[in-house]
């Protein structure tokens, strides 16, 4: 199921609404069971705001728990653990914040009570959810157009996710390509005019173009539109991994698909919506932050003298060249012989401060001002470093040549939007040290640039939480 612009699969959608209601049965019922149900009513009333923070902090905490991970094990007891304390901490957030200001309080009886019921409703609910999920799973069934590497590929791909939910049912020739042949002989069913015969006969739940939509025949067109209108989804590859992967392949991303799908970049409020959100959550950022970027700044000063901050030039929006700052993570002598290197996990570059900032992300927190002054997004592509971003771009021939092309294919696209603090690529992939890591970072990159949206912005600061929160950094 899409919520805006991103996937979201239905089982994560099923156990939130059931946390929802677990949780509002609790806020609702302790409040009745406490008070009665005329006094419970007044209660809800009088403390409506407190009871809807308290299912928000509910919700986010969740997240970051990791309890809408469908591969979680209900039964064991690291996810009991997940729970009861998911269950706590929202309590004490709440109780904290509330007690700040009175108004908002809650009667302790009626916090555990909420407590109590949240535990035991959400882990009876995932139960439920578990057993019916058992029961009704079925993943997708496709099949593939194209044998060559583009269908190989993106066999491989499915094979390695064994979580997916995806079934490939084998793959079918281009006509117009068949001796381009990439794909193993068991797994090619047929030519590609059969397949609205195979479709029907594979009862296929959709269609994965993985060639070039101009080289297939007149008929295989005319034939997945029979397919479409007989309700058999036809896609191309990338929109396939946009939605099944989070991330779309930079090799062979035409211009013409990405003109397209980047509607959103030229919508004007949604620039300025993004912008004042930038502001506001800088600003919020360095105010509340403000003690541990103290801390911090100590800590680094003590372990390695020294300057505080590092500061270095970075590529932002439309290739223009800005001063990032960030937190001392490294000895000042780093980079001595004046060359760009990648550093990576065990780099004995890192100061003892500086792989614990980096592991927690706190050497970032200083590119807040960075946001303020309008060069960076809190979300967004991570900015690289001008030798990078040359060599990513790097033409075989001069860029005015028909055979120019990038090291990295549609490397550029990525600088179609301001960089960011955070963002797709860093929560689900990391820092990159190679080029290798760089090109699949950029997949994961394209993909935000696509499908760029304000929710999709909240699940990456969730995200990061999660990661900070984990130590998921590098």
């Amino acid at each position: 199921m899409r919520i805006i612009s991103h996937t979201i699969s239905r089982r994560k959608l099923a156990l939130a609404c059931a946390d929802q209601i677990t949780i509002w049965v609790a806020l609702l019922g302790s409040a009745f069971l406490r008070l009665g149900i005329g006094e419970g009513v007044l209660y809800i009333y009088s403390h409506l705001l407190s009871l809807v923070l308290l299912s928000l902090f509910y919700a986010a905490t969740f997240y970051v728990a990791d309890l809408y991970n469908p591969s979680g094990n209900i039964r064991s007891n690291r996810t009991i653990l997940a729970i009861a304390l998911a269950t706590v901490a929202p309590l004490l957030l709440s109780t904290v914040l509330f007690y700040a200001h009175l108004p908002l309080r809650l009667g302790r009886t009626i916090l555990v009570l909420i407590g109590g019921v949240v535990f035991l409703g959400t882990i009876s609910s995932r139960r439920i959810i578990s057993r019916l999920g058992r029961r009704s799973a079925r993943k997708t069934r496709i099949l593939i157009i194209g044998t060559g590497q583009a269908g190989k590929t993106l066999l491989d791909d499915i094979d390695r996710n064994s979580w997916n939910s995806v079934d490939p049912l084998g793959a079918l020739n281009n006509p117009t390509s068949a001796t381009e042949t990439s794909v193993e002989s068991w797994r090619i069913l047929g030519d590609g005019n059969e397949v609205g015969v195979l479709a029907s006969d594979l009862a296929a739940d959709g269609v994965v173009i993985a060639s070039t939509y101009e080289r297939l025949t007149r008929e295989m067109k005319q034939t997945l539109v029979k397919c479409r209108l007989n309700g058999i989804r036809v896609i191309d590859r990338f929109s396939f991994y946009s939605e099944f992967f989070g991330r779309i392949p930079c090799d062979f991303l035409t211009p013409e698909w990405l003109l397209y799908r980047t509607e959103r970049l030229t919508s004007s409020f949604q620039r300025k919506v993004k912008r004042l959100f930038d502001f506001a959550a800088a600003l919020f950022g360095l105010v509340v932050c403000s003690p541990l970027l103290l801390l911090t700044a100590v800590a680094i000063r003590l372990d390695s003298g020294g300057p505080i901050f590092y500061r270095q030039k970075r590529v932002g929006k439309d290739g223009c060249v800005f001063t990032l700052c960030k937190f001392r993570s490294m000895h000042m002598d780093a980079e001595k012989d004046g060359r760009a290197v990648f550093s990576h996990k065990e780099d004995p570059r890192i100061t003892r401060v500086g792989k614990f900032i980096r592991k927690t992300r706190l050497d970032e927190l200083p590119q807040l001002v960075n946001v303020l002054k309008g060069e960076m997004s809190v979300i967004g592509p991570r900015p690289e470093r001008p030798t990078f971003v040359e060599e990513y771009v790097r033409s075989v021939e001069s860029r005015a040549s028909e055979d120019y092309s990038e090291k990295i294919p549609n490397y550029s696209v990525r600088l179609l939007v301001k960089p960011g603090i955070t963002g797709w690529a860093q929560v689900n992939c990391g820092y990159a040290d190679s080029l290798d890591s760089s090109r699949k970072k950029l997949e994961y990159d394209l993909y935000y640039i696509v499908n760029q949206s304000l929710v999709l912005d909240l699940i990456i600061l969730l995200k990061t939480i999660k990661v900070v929160l984990t130590g998921g950094g590098v």
